[in-house]
């Protein structure tokens, strides 16, 4: 994506990345050094050794006004342990935050000053959300054992899974989901979810969903938006609405909708915009409808674009949104976006 460069992949440094190599690869060794110390004192004995560590990814992402502004709940999958830096003076309650209990809400890291790192594992529930006028600059490291770093193996969740780690089994259950082994991932995310991992929770529900078992899914999901889970909500509130049109603005459906969009979660945005404007609130729909373009939604980018065409004979913001959502794939907008760029 356009706000986002990575420039280390398993360990090595990518072609044209020289001059951030030059002014980088310094305080990265520093860093991993600090990194290795930290985590050493906080394994909780699982069986890792001095100096085991190795930067695996490194990349600097951008959250400007008018782009993607926010990054919504997440585990970071692919990293035994995370640094998170800003390269920008970064702003008071803005940025990096926390939520380890995702029912009272997060808390911002306060970074203080550019070179300022915060370190966690792989089991921390974070997002970002830059508040204000803030154009922020990060920089994340991902670190894991050096042999999954230069390979590109991920054996090191495994020794995790089977030491009772809730991130580690889902994260295990999510390499044998993509391997096609559906039935043993159903019995880790089971294991991790019953820990109350809540994005094990949302795959366990979509597994169980897929092989008939809708109204165990159901429990699942329910379980997992009750915990104030974003994913959980919007999946909840799909279910409810049916797949018709958009339900009523006064419905359970919207309300799910709702909570997922307060957390900054774009399928949620996306969801009660349409909401919105099928109750014929333009105003709040068209609002809602950026947010979640402006988080990076291929649909809402493509449809917020199609609004902004039918409703102005100026097209340019509407060939912006229009443009970017068929940079990401989507050929209704791509048609249109070529359409009215011939017509200009």
């Amino acid at each position: 994506p356009p706000f986002e460069l990575e420039f280390l992949t398993f360990g090595q440094w990518q072609p044209g990345t020289e001059p951030l190599r030059a002014v980088l690869e310094e305080p990265l060794e520093r860093l991993l050094g600090k990194v290795q110390s930290w985590h050493l004192r906080n394994r909780a004995g699982v069986g890792f050794e001095k100096d085991s560590l190795a930067i695996s990814q490194a990349l600097i992402r951008r959250y400007a006004v008018g782009e993607r502004r926010s990054h919504p709940v997440h585990y970071d999958d692919d990293a035994l342990v995370t640094a998170v830096g800003s390269l920008t003076p970064p702003h008071e309650e803005s940025g990096l935050f926390v939520a380890p209990d995702p029912t009272s809400g997060h808390e911002f890291v306060k970074l203080e000053r550019p070179g300022n790192f915060v370190v966690h594992g792989p089991d921390l529930p974070h997002g970002v959300e830059v508040t204000g006028d803030e154009e922020r600059f990060s920089l994340i490291v991902w670190f894991l054992p050096k042999a999954d770093a230069e390979e590109g193996t991920d054996n090191w969740f495994q020794m995790l899974a089977a030491s009772g780690n809730a991130h580690a089994q889902y994260r295990f259950a999510l390499g044998l989901e993509r391997g096609g082994d559906t039935d043993d991932a159903v019995e880790w995310y089971h294991q991790a979810a019953a820990q109350g991992h809540l994005a094990a929770s949302c795959h366990l529900a979509w597994l169980l969903e897929d092989a008939g078992h809708a109204v165990a899914a159901l429990r699942w999901f329910e379980a997992a938006a009750q915990q104030n889970y974003p994913a959980a909500q919007v999946e909840l509130g799909d279910r409810i609405a049916g797949g018709g049109p958009p339900p009523a603005q006064d419905s359970r459906a919207a309300a799910l909708y709702a909570a997922a969009a307060e957390q900054g979660w774009a399928e949620g945005q996306q969801r009660l915009a349409r909401v919105y404007l099928a109750s014929g609130n333009e105003a709040t729909g068209l609002a809602m409808l950026r947010k979640a373009a402006e988080s990076g939604h291929m649909d809402a980018q493509a449809h917020l674009g199609m609004l902004l065409a039918e409703s102005s004979d100026d097209h340019a913001e509407a060939l912006v949104w229009l443009q970017r959502a068929a940079e990401q794939g989507h050929p209704v907008a791509e048609e249109l976006f070529l359409a009215l760029e011939a017509e200009s």
